[in-house]
């Protein structure tokens, strides 16, 4: 199945134009390239699909791309995004680039923008194959148990380490103590939900003592929820 690659811009021909250049560039190495005329559509494939980078325009109907980007990246999804725009000042670049992992003025060279894309899936490919998860501003590097909260480093045991990562994983999702015994805990040993309380309630303390505002929370007769 191949990996998505969106690209939202409310000029269909520009749209058009992009999908049938960048799908001949990226087929065969097992990308394919869907348009989307607004942000609402890029949001409903978000929620169903994994999506491998976002192309935005600034300038979108009723939106600037800018917040888009802002708003899922708050949301928690670790998507490289390139922000693609005929706004060219330099202000504009440097507060694009505050959010966006690049930035592509109109009129582009497609062989350009090929290049910019190939080279973000690179780096973003390389966090994946450090095992790097990222969630808001918090990254967890799985082969060294560290979790960073901006530049703050916090040591996990690694039981703390698969609790972190079965959150990060699934960002915004109540988990119930019955996932975590099964997906984190020794198949091979008996435990009892009291041994997730006690894990997370020592995990949380961790996180909230560097940042109260990413929470690790109870959800009533349910489980826990990162968010």
């Amino acid at each position: 199945m191949n990996e998505i690659i969106l690209c939202i811009d409310d000029e269909e021909d520009i749209l058009d134009l992009i999908e049938l250049n960048l799908n001949n560039a990226f087929n065969a190495n097992g990308y394919e390239v869907i348009g989307c005329l607004n942000a609402d559509m890029a949001r409903r494939f978000l929620q169903k699909e994994h999506i491998a980078l976002i192309l935005v325009d600034r300038n979108l109907v009723g939106e600037d791309g800018l917040d888009f980007i802002k708003e899922i990246k708050e949301s928690g999804y670790d998507v490289p995004v390139i922000i693609v725009s005929a706004l060219s000042l330099f202000a504009d670049r440097v507060k694009g680039l505050h959010y966006a992992d690049d930035y592509v003025t109109k009129p582009f060279n497609f062989e350009e923008l090929i290049a910019r894309i190939q080279a973000v899936l690179r780096r973003y490919k390389k966090d994946v194959t450090r095992n790097i998860i990222k969630y808001k501003n918090i990254s967890l590097e799985i082969s060294n148990k560290e979790l960073f909260i901006e530049n703050v480093n916090i040591q996990l045991s690694p039981l703390e380490t698969r609790i972190m990562q079965c959150f990060m994983e699934n960002a915004g999702k109540t988990l119930s103590r019955d996932f975590f015994l099964k997906n984190v805990w020794d198949k091979k040993t008996n435990h009892q939900e009291n041994s997730v309380n006690v894990a997370i309630k020592r995990l949380r303390k961790k996180i909230e003592k560097e940042n109260k505002e990413i929470k690790i929370k109870s959800v009533r007769n349910e489980g826990y929820k990162l968010c």
